[in-house]
């Protein structure tokens, strides 16, 4: 299929599947946003996640399945191993999804919360 035709069937993706590998995502922004790539930091992320997780509301179980969409965020980066370990379940006492992300914002390394990945 030609480069043309592919911006094309755009409208008829309802979603898109990931790897775990940085390219992937870059690649995935230039076929759909014309050859623009994000460049938004990891904390950028967070704080836009941030928002979502608002939407849920008190719902617990609805945050925490959703924070497993960010799960490799900081893969193979420094901090992995914690943030790992705060985004799983259980937290204690009445933790919201929101809390946890704060959280993180505050424990993780500057470093790799301010990265932008070009």
């Amino acid at each position: 299929m030609d480069h043309n035709n592919r911006y094309n069937l755009i409208h008829l993706v309802n979603g898109v599947v990931l790897g775990k590998r940085k390219e992937n995502i870059t690649e995935v922004d230039q076929f759909f946003q014309v050859g623009k790539v994000n460049n938004i930091s990891r904390r950028e992320v967070i704080e836009g996640f941030i928002d979502y997780v608002d939407e849920f509301g008190k719902d617990k179980r609805l945050g925490q399945q959703a924070l497993k969409n960010i799960l490799g965020l900081f893969y193979n980066k420094r901090g992995s191993k914690l943030w790992r370990q705060l985004l799983t379940p259980p937290w204690k006492g009445n933790i919201s999804a929101r809390d946890v992300l704060e959280k993180a914002l505050y424990i993780l390394p500057e470093e790799a919360l301010n990265e932008r990945p070009i």
